[in-house]
């Protein structure tokens, strides 16, 4: 079944803009050496400043990616600008089996930034929570580097298995096809693992980063999935760490543009004041399928583009 969204309410859409990536992702925050948040608590996070982050006035996104570590409560975490009122949106969610499990689930999450360079995070539940900063949008009329160029369809370019399983601390490198003289990729990483640990992806040749863009969790055939956007070397390399090892998927979202790249405006990235939600099934308003009623399987939603100035 496919169906229209009704219209929905937006915040006002903030300048175009490019993307830079941070050439080493950086950690912001790590609750786990201070103390967890509690229950319906907030954190703020400077995401500009003095280097390696972007310089103040600079930013008007953030690329972060943002993981929960067990043991947390069963909620949902958001993250907005400090500058804004919290959004009635959320960017990661704990369900009552993760909360049990424990573990790290992460999300990267896209947020605008206001003039003070701060975001917030709030975790309706609490618990730890780890920041990183893997690059962000500047404001840009037309631009050379930093413009998304999406794929027709996500493209597999990377299946270990059954043929080249990881193991446990092995490195690879990788060379993403179609990415040479590109200036970074968005990917979708899948684990398949029995072990729980942690994956990291970055420019063949930059430095080791001390963040992470995937967690996997205990169990047999364990799944976890989650976005990235890797920088890469001129030839499209980018290198692969497995602290525990398991087979990974990479599926190829799409390329940003390099410096080499004519100047454009097409790709360039138009951010939201703050976070704003078009689709809930919950709320009769937000809901396509009118009322309450619940999606079933093999529908899909289809949203109105036209009448929403960004997404």
């Amino acid at each position: 079944m496919s169906t229209a969204l009704p219209a929905a309410s937006v915040s006002a859409a903030a300048t175009t803009s490019s993307y830079v990536a941070l050439p080493t992702a950086q950690r912001l925050v790590d609750t786990r050496s201070s103390r967890a948040l509690a229950a319906g608590g907030s954190l703020s996070v400077n995401v500009t400043g003095a280097a390696p982050l972007p310089p103040s006035g600079t930013a008007v996104a953030a690329v972060l990616n943002l993981t929960v570590v067990g043991p947390a409560g069963a909620g949902y975490w958001t993250v907005w600008p400090h500058t804004s009122a919290r959004p009635d949106a959320s960017n990661l969610n704990i369900d009552e089996l993760l909360s049990l499990a424990g573990g790290a689930v992460p999300n990267l999450v896209t947020v605008p930034v206001g003039g003070d360079g701060v975001v917030d995070v709030f975790a309706s539940a609490g618990g730890h929570v780890i920041v990183d900063l893997l690059g962000y949008y500047t404001p840009a009329e037309e631009a050379t580097a930093g413009r998304f160029q999406p794929l027709a369809a996500p493209t597999r370019v990377l299946d270990t298995r059954g043929v080249a399983t990881f193991g446990g601390g092995e490195t690879r490198a990788f060379t993403v096809p179609g990415a040479a003289g590109a200036s970074a990729v968005a990917v979708n990483l899948t684990a398949v693992t029995s072990k729980s640990g942690y994956w990291q992806v970055y420019p063949q040749g930059g430095a080791v980063p001390t963040t992470s863009n995937l967690n996997s969790p205990w169990g047999g055939n364990a799944l976890a999935a989650n976005q990235a956007i890797v920088p890469v070397d001129a030839n499209g390399g980018i290198t692969i760490f497995s602290e525990s090892g398991g087979d990974l998927i990479v599926d190829l979202v799409g390329t940003y543009t390099g410096s080499d790249a004519t100047p454009a405006t097409e790709g360039l990235f138009v951010p939201m004041a703050s976070p704003t939600r078009v689709v809930d099934t919950r709320v009769a308003a937000l809901n396509p399928l009118g009322g309450t009623t619940r999606a079933q399987p093999g529908w899909r939603f289809e949203v109105p583009v036209a009448t929403i100035p960004a997404l």
